[in-house]
């Protein structure tokens, strides 16, 4: 058997060709001994094969190569046939298909379309039910010889249907080789055919990212790099990834939109500590990993994220800096212009950094400070620290109380949306984001503990203890 997964990116024609031209290609040949379809359900399988039956009753260019086909039965009733004897079914997942034959015909096509779902994917025990039915009941019913298999979906679940048909649910999980898998996604490296896709953003911003990447369409012929963006904005970025990129973003249901309020900042000398925390994920360019900047704020019980900065590429150090000395310019924040050039004194600057990392990032640092005349570095936090997914965890009590807050004037920034979304689906994913905010809110939990602190940012007492 000749067993083929096609997981192509939405709206790249695979119903067209698997449910169309394939099995019209293999009948005018005489190769097609009868076509089984499988879907979702047996409406939508009836739907798809309707598409092939209007092409053999009413396209007269085909009826003129190769005669009428003589169709008898409808799509209605989930089978019709031609005058060869040559029949086509329709069902849906979990249906019985055993003794599919018209006459002495066994269909020798299968095809599996549009079979996957996200929600119902959630309950793996029915997802491992239909991949057996489709690996079992569906494919025995194939004739002994000449058979071809085919499915088709994007991956809309990180463990559904067609993750575990081709076998990689984890990234380093090993593939099911007894099928000839082709993966195409919306936007590619035009060597490599890996996804190349956005941060967000708007319509031009995104445009500019998938240039400025290298991006190309994989179906050039059909999709503009103007299309892409317009049709990832058109879905929304998360919506985009997954359809469009087979990346799935699971909810977590730790972090959510109820637990994560928007709020408007708080004058800046009235917080009781603020800081700058970024997590370099040095060392980490190769496994795709996001550096993040996070300007925080503490008053009371109450933890604000200010302004971020939250990219796989780009100049972190400089980003860094630039927001520890020109805390004033921060458009988003309103008392900024204020009184930013009084608070700055008052704010500490962290840079997550493990003990082997620092003799590296102090290189860094040096060389980026050659293009300034004041050198700038922040301090190292080079505590030794629980593992991420624990740490990120400890969050869940601030969050459930509403005590971790977001600058509303940053709801539209596509670094503040990156943050949240990888919030919401911790912890799967990128959790690069949550994880700086932990350690920035940590540093700001040790400034109000200590003795020495003022407890208002605009009236500070200058001490020269460090801890």
């Amino acid at each position: 058997m000749r067993k083929h997964i096609w997981e192509w990116h939405r709206e790249s024609a695979k119903s067209v060709f698997a449910d169309i031209f394939v099995p019209i290609h293999m009948l005018v040949s005489g190769e097609l001994t009868g076509v089984i379809l499988a879907s979702e359900n047996a409406d939508k399988a009836k739907n798809l094969i309707k598409d092939v039956e209007a092409q053999l009753r009413n396209n007269q260019r085909l009826i003129n190569d190769f005669g009428s086909f003589g169709i008898t039965g409808s799509w209605l009733s989930g089978f019709f046939q031609t005058k060869n004897s040559i029949g086509f079914w329709a069902f849906g997942l979990g249906q019985n298909p055993a003794g599919v034959r018209n006459g002495f015909n066994r269909p020798n096509l299968g095809i599996v379309d549009d079979a996957d779902d996200k929600d119902k994917a959630k309950n793996q025990k029915l997802t491992q039910s239909r991949v057996d039915w489709i690996k079992g009941e569906f494919m025995g019913c194939l004739a002994k010889d000449n058979r071809y298999f085919i499915y088709l979906n994007n991956r809309v679940h990180r463990e559904g249907i067609t993750a575990r048909l081709v076998g990689d649910i984890e990234e380093n999980d090993p593939k099911d080789t007894s099928f000839a898998h082709v993966k195409a996604y919306l936007t590619e490296n035009p060597i490599t055919h890996e996804a190349i896709f956005p941060d967000g953003g708007t319509e031009i911003e995104i445009l500019n990212d998938l240039i400025e990447k290298g991006a190309v369409p994989a179906w050039k012929e059909y999709y503009s790099l103007e299309d892409c963006a317009a049709k990832i904005v058109d879905y929304g970025l998360r919506n985009a990834l997954r359809q469009m990129y087979h990346h799935h973003i699971e909810e977590g249901n730790i972090f959510h939109d109820d637990n994560m309020p928007w709020s408007e900042p708080f004058l800046l000398s009235s917080y009781d500590a603020l800081v700058t925390y970024c997590d370099p994920a040095f060392g980490e360019s190769g496994k795709g990993c996001f550096k993040c900047i996070v300007l925080m704020g503490k008053k009371g019980h109450l933890y604000d994220v200010l302004h971020v900065w939250l990219k796989q590429k780009g100049n972190w150090i400089n980003a860094h800096r630039y927001i520890a000395e020109n805390l004033e310019k921060l458009h988003d924040i309103p008392s900024a212009h204020k009184e930013g050039v009084k608070v700055k004194a008052a704010v500490m600057h962290w840079v997550e950094a493990n003990s082997l990392q620092k003799t590296e990032l102090r290189k860094s640092y040096q060389l980026e400070n050659l293009g300034f005349e004041v050198p700038w570095y922040p301090r190292y936090d080079d505590d030794t620290k629980p593992e991420k997914i624990g740490r990120i965890e400890n969050l869940e009590p601030t969050a459930n109380h509403k005590h971790l807050r977001f600058n509303i004037n940053l709801k539209t920034n596509k670094d503040m949306i990156k943050l949240r979304e990888q919030f919401k689906g911790f912890p799967s994913g990128f959790i690069d984001g949550p994880d700086t905010v932990q350690g920035a809110k940590d540093k700001l939990d040790k400034m109000a503990r200590k003795s020495t602190f003022k407890t208002r940012v605009g009236k500070y007492l200058k001490t020269n203890s460090r801890w």
